[in-house]
């Protein structure tokens, strides 16, 4: 089976996990807990053991290794087996500067001048890397030769020459038609039925890749707006594509605003029609209020409604204080790191977030006044829309 060294960015970018369900071939992830010698030369060896050299470079990019790496095995394999791919954004936010992606688009063009694929999304990686996927089905007369040695193996029986080669997963087989002959060699403990391992892989077929592709690549609140936007179209889709969806929605709140917990409103309907034994109604708004593709919203605009035997009403309880209430300083620094590099639009948009404004009337006078400069900066001339109170 084809292989794929899985190189770029590490830092803690989730690309990797995103890419790996939708791989058909196999592939190496060289991140590991510990880094040392032995994890070193494990990864040297699997460069070049692997068919493919994949290289993708996010915005949590630090270094310049990564691209060494990449102009070498485009330098070296001259051919589309090493493949370079740049991710303008990353954990929704996060994206390159204009300057710093202008260089990576010519880096981009100077590896495909050695023969190295390009590319922009990690659903043409997929797509690329799965047409090298060979699916051999069963048949009871072709033969596997275990014995290790470099080469094909060579076998006579009677006057019948059987030649085993290496196949397009790497094991070495020979068709046997020879019922007497197929019988010999079964008995001989280097000869077995060939059945190809495979492992479980979330293939995709055209249409939910065409589907994947209109959202793989946005960013958080333009992906927020079309999953409120096309929210019949995810229920309608397969298990294998909801998923990918809900982990990329998941991916963009842990380490974001912590203090605005977005449920993924996939995740939650299809919660909803596991847990209660009756019919659920999806109905996503007024007509006039379904947000356009490209509108970011933070509010996700789905209402669930359980046609079951209400339960009885909980008992009424006293209003509890905010989480952020026992915040520290380090942790509303923490917080404020969240929204720092957010762009003008970006910005602006998360302010009309009820809860957001909330957090920033909360929050120290250093936070608030953090917030009210970043938009001064970005919005010249616009007030801040935010007041505080005295």
């Amino acid at each position: 089976m084809k292989k794929v060294f899985l190189g770029g960015t590490c830092n803690g970018s989730k690309w990797r996990e995103a890419l790996i369900p939708m791989l058909k071939i196999d592939y190496f992830n060289p991140v590991v807990q510990v880094w040392d010698d032995a994890a070193r030369a494990e990864e040297e060896r699997q460069k070049k053991a692997c068919d493919f050299e994949l290289y993708v470079i996010t915005p949590w990019q630090t270094g310049f290794f990564s691209i060494a790496e990449a102009t070498a095995a485009a330098a070296s394999r001259r051919n589309s087996s090493a493949m370079f791919c740049v991710l303008e954004h990353d954990n929704g936010a996060d994206e390159f500067r204009a300057d710093q992606l202008e260089s990576l688009q010519a880096v981009s063009g100077l590896l495909a001048g050695f023969g190295a694929g390009t590319y922009r999304s990690l659903v043409a990686v997929a797509d690329a890397l799965n047409q090298h996927y060979v699916d051999i089905p069963y048949s009871p007369s072709l033969v596997e030769c275990c014995i290790k040695r470099d080469g094909p193996t060579q076998i006579w029986m009677s006057k019948t020459e059987y030649v085993f080669k290496k196949n397009e997963l790497g094991s070495y087989v020979c068709a046997v038609h020879n019922t007497e002959h197929l019988a010999k060699f079964l008995k001989m403990p280097d000869f077995r039925v060939y059945q190809p391992a495979k492992r479980p892989h979330a293939a995709f077929a055209d249409d939910e890749r065409e589907f994947m592709a209109q959202w793989e690549t946005k960013s958080e609140l333009p992906f927020y707006a079309y999953v409120n936007a096309n929210i019949s179209r995810f229920l309608a889709a397969g298990q294998k594509v909801q998923a990918v969806a809900i982990a990329k929605w998941d991916r963009f709140q842990a380490p974001k605003h912590p203090g605005l917990r977005l449920v993924c409103p996939i995740k939650a309907l299809i919660e909803s029609v596991m847990a209660a034994d009756a019919a659920v109604t999806v109905e996503i708004g007024k007509a006039d209020a379904i947000p356009a593709a490209d509108e970011p919203v933070i509010q996700p605009a789905v209402f669930v409604s359980i046609e079951a035997t209400p339960p009885a009403d909980p008992p009424a309880q006293a209003p509890q204080d905010p989480e952020h209430a026992t915040w520290s300083d380090a942790q509303w620094d923490d917080w404020s790191r969240s929204w720092t590099r957010l762009s003008g639009v970006h910005f602006a948009k998360l302010l009309e977030a009820p809860a957001i404004q909330q957090m920033l009337m909360d929050a120290p006078d250093q936070i608030y006044e953090r917030a009210e400069q970043k938009w001064e900066k970005l919005m010249p001339g616009v007030p801040f829309p935010l007041v505080e109170e005295e």
